[in-house]
C-alpha cells in the first residue's frame, strides 16, 4: 500500500470528503472522524460523523478504500476501525425481532446517540439469545468508544431488563398526554445519571424485599465510601410500597439517613444521604 512519511495515503476521492469538513491534514484521518460507510455488505466505523456510499464508487475508487481500510486496520496507530452490521442486516432484524420494534417508539424521544447505543444494545441481546457470543465483547466495546460511559449505562440497562421493565412503560404512561415528551426526556436522562448509584424497583417485588434491597445497597454503598442512594419506580404500587419500606427503616433507625422524595404521576424518585 502506498505510504508517505510511514503514514497511510489517503484516497484521492476521500481527501475531498476530508476537505469539506474543513480538515488540513490529509495523510491520515484525524482522532475525532467518524467514518460511517454504507453498502450492502458491511459498514466500517472509525470515529465523529459523514457517510460513504460504496455502491456509488467506481471499481478503482471502492478497491483503493478497500485498502485504505485494511492498512487503518492493520496499523499500529491508535485507530479504532471495527466491521459492523450493514443497514440492511438492522433493518432485517427490525422485521423479525420483537424487541427491535419494540424500542422503535423511543427513536424520537431520545437524543440520536443515546437510540444508537439502545439499537446496539438490542443487537447484543439478540446475539446473546441466537448464542453468537464471540462477537459481543467488541460490540461493547465499540459502544464505550462511542457513547462513553452513557452509551455502556443504557447498554447494561437494557440488558438487565429496564428498558422492558422501567422506560418502556414510563414511555407509555406519559405519553398519553403528547405534551408530556419533554418530561420524559428529562426523566430518562436522570435515571441514566443515577444508574451507577440506583435501583429500580419492579413491578414483582414486595414489600419486604424492597426494603431488604434498599439496606443491602445501602451497605454497600457505605462500604465503598458512598454517601447516598436512589430509587426509582413506576406505577401505583411500586410508589406506595417504596414509601413505605422508608417509612420502616426510618422507624428501625438502623440506617440513620435523610430523604428527599420526588413523584411525577406515578413514578417516584428518592435520594437518600447517609
Amino acid at each position: 500500500m502506498p505510504k508517505r512519511s510511514g503514514k497511510l495515503e489517503v484516497p484521492e476521492f476521500l481527501k475531498k470528503f476530508l476537505s469539506s469538513l474543513g480538515i488540513k491534514d490529509l495523510v491520515k484521518l484525524p482522532e475525532r472522524i467518524e467514518l460511517k460507510v454504507l453498502s450492502d455488505n458491511k459498514k466500517y466505523e472509525i470515529t465523529n460523523t459523514f457517510n460513504i456510499n460504496l455502491d456509488a464508487l467506481s471499481p478503482e475508487q471502492n478497491k483503493a478504500f478497500a485498502e485504505y481500510i485494511q492498512g487503518l486496520k492493520n496499523s499500529k496507530q491508535d485507530y479504532l476501525v471495527i466491521e459492523s452490521k450493514s443497514y440492511a442486516v438492522i433493518e432485517e432484524l427490525y422485521k423479525i425481532n420483537p424487541n427491535f420494534k419494540a424500542v422503535k417508539k423511543l427513536e424520537g424521544a431520545l437524543l440520536p446517540e443515546d437510540y444508537s447505543a439502545l439499537e446496539d444494545a438490542v443487537y447484543i441481546k439478540h446475539l446473546t439469545e441466537t448464542k453468537n457470543f464471540k462477537e459481543i465483547p467488541e460490540r461493547k466495546r465499540q459502544i464505550r468508544y462511542e457513547y462513553g460511559e452513557r452509551g455502556n449505562t443504557i447498554t447494561n440497562l437494557y440488558t438487565a431488563g429496564y428498558f422492558q421493565g422501567i422506560f418502556l412503560p414510563l414511555y407509555d404512561d406519559l405519553l398519553k398526554d403528547p405534551n408530556n415528551l419533554d418530561e420524559f426526556r428529562l426523566v430518562f436522562d436522570k435515571l441514566i445519571r443515577d444508574f451507577p448509584l440506583a435501583i429500580f424497583i419492579n413491578r414483582s417485588m414486595d414489600l419486604d424485599l424492597i426494603k431488604s434491597t434498599i439496606k443491602e445497597k445501602i451497605l454497600r454503598n457505605q462500604k465503598y465510601g458512598i454517601k447516598k442512594l436512589h430509587v426509582h419506580g413506576i406505577n401505583r404500587q411500586n410508589c406506595n410500597n417504596i414509601k413505605e419500606a422508608i417509612r420502616l427503616m426510618e422507624e428501625e433507625n438502623a440506617f440513620p439517613f435523610t430523604k428527599t422524595i420526588d413523584e411525577i404521576g406515578d413514578i417516584i424518585m428518592v435520594r437518600l444521604d447517609f
